[in-house]
């Protein structure tokens, strides 16, 4: 496709025009293969959360309402439009085990 096309294409649909990959309202835009360092901002957006509520002395139920509502929110969207790597999806799982013990 022209670049003069490309540029009008991106301007009308307000959509960047980047090389591969970048990010779009917080979902990785890639083409092939799903690679983990794509996701890997997502796991890390879901640890630093996490380590702010460590401090925090909560019951067992208010740790499992943490996990199901809030932490559990930041993947949805993204798990709505790409299916993830089982490798990240470990990654997230692991990061509530560790939080809820």
């Amino acid at each position: 496709m022209a670049g003069s096309r490309v540029r009008a294409i991106s301007i009308c649909a307000v959509f960047p025009h980047n090389s591969l990959p970048f990010v779009y309202l917080g979902c990785p835009i890639f083409q092939g293969l799903k690679n983990k360092e794509y996701f890997q901002p997502m796991v890390e957006k879901i640890r630093k959360r996490i380590i702010g509520w460590r401090s925090k002395v909560l019951s067992t139920c208010r740790k499992l309402i943490l996990i199901k509502h809030v932490f559990s929110s930041v993947p949805i969207y993204l798990l709505s439009v790409v299916s993830l790597p089982k490798k990240i999806l470990k990654k997230i799982k692991q990061c509530f085990v560790d939080f809820f013990f």
